[in-house]
């Protein structure tokens, strides 16, 4: 996920040196927002779709829903296979991932210029529907289980939660998109199709382009776009909530017990020292016929 989040940054880094010459947006008939940034630095183009649903959105006591369901979609889609997205890419010489924040979830190809189509078919297809039955679910638990034992060890990432737990007590934002093993051993394939179907749809979602390969012209690739895209269901979108936030109050301090401190600190406290050789010790890394300088408070 890390490296997903630095991804999806330097894409975004790339799109603002763009001018706005260099960037088209439009929105679909089916609410899809496409966003197409023309970048020449390298023969390759990128597709990132944003669905916009990730840990806020997930259900009572499963926080990891939304990771979970990015990790499902990587299992295949009716028509793709797990073995067939990965071979695809493969051959085009590519490469995918995808990261789960608080508010998006996003899937992103590289790939070389000449196969934008095929990249955006494959976004089609999983746009769709997705493959997640409760066996598919029992061969993926392991790899994101294995993701919450890596991150519960690190001290860093317990201060982060610890600290989200405290500052947004009550609200969607106490908890980040990692979730827990509990909660995934009593996830079904049912509740991740469930949320698939909810969140996922062209009308909660952003598509980016960027790269090469846009030699076609715009008018040509919206219409691209639409074939692939335009016959997807659309989902009905709750008006988002507004969340009332606590104050944050600190907790009262625990009464500072006073030290006593010796009136003759030297009496009291020892400095340490380390034995050194004596003058007429030979410095075995020195030179034969050198001549080797002690300190003057050697042996203290």
């Amino acid at each position: 996920m890390f490296f997903g989040i630095i991804f999806v940054a330097l894409l975004g880094a790339a799109a603002q040196a763009a001018t706005e010459s260099e960037i088209t947006r439009a929105t679909l008939k089916n609410g899809l927002r496409v966003v197409i940034v023309r970048n020449t630095l390298a023969p390759v183009v990128t597709t990132e779709i944003n669905y916009l649903v990730g840990s806020n959105e997930a259900p009572g006591r499963f926080p990891g829903m939304a990771h979970a369901l990015e990790h499902m979609m990587f299992r295949g889609s009716p028509g793709l296979s797990a073995a067939q997205l990965s071979t695809l890419i493969a051959a085009m010489g590519g490469n995918f991932n995808a990261d789960t924040q608080q508010g998006v979830t996003q899937y992103f190809f590289t790939v070389p210029a000449s196969d934008l189509e095929t990249a955006l078919h494959i976004e089609s297809i999983r746009m769709r529907d997705v493959l997640a039955t409760d066996a598919l679910w029992r061969q993926e638990r392991g790899a994101i289980e294995q993701e919450v034992a890596q991150d519960y060890s690190n001290p860093q990432y317990l201060f982060y939660s610890r600290l989200l737990a405290q500052m947004f007590a009550g609200t969607p934002y106490a908890h980040d998109a990692l979730g827990t093993r509990a909660s995934f051993e009593k996830t079904t394939g049912a509740m991740l199709k469930a949320f698939y179907r909810r969140w996922y749809a062209p009308n909660n979602a952003i598509l980016v382009i960027a790269g090469t390969g846009l030699n076609v012209t715009l008018a040509v690739l919206f219409n691209l776009i639409s074939d692939l895209v335009g016959g997807v269901r659309v989902t009905v979108l709750e008006e988002e909530v507004i969340l009332r936030e606590r104050p944050v109050v600190p907790r009262p301090e625990s009464p500072v017990e006073e030290a006593e401190v010796p009136a003759d600190p030297a009496s009291e406290l020892a400095p340490p020292g380390f034995p050194l050789p004596p003058p007429e010790a030979v410095d075995a890394s020195a030179p034969p016929g050198a001549s080797v300088e002690t300190p003057r408070n050697a042996g203290l």
